[in-house]
């Protein structure tokens, strides 16, 4: 009885846990783009202030 208690308690934790981290991988992926292009916008700017 003290692996169902064991493998429920792992369920009821681990997904919550797996979940959180496929969400900030993906949010870290989306926050890269948006980097990438202020870098573009801001080089462009530079480049017509010329």
């Amino acid at each position: 009885m003290e692996y169902v208690d064991f493998y429920k308690s792992l369920i009821e934790l681990g997904f919550p846990v797996v979940v959180a981290a496929f969400l900030l991988v993906k949010l870290d992926k989306s926050m890269k783009n948006i980097e990438i292009a202020i870098v573009n916008l801001t080089n462009e700017l530079k480049n017509k202030a010329k």
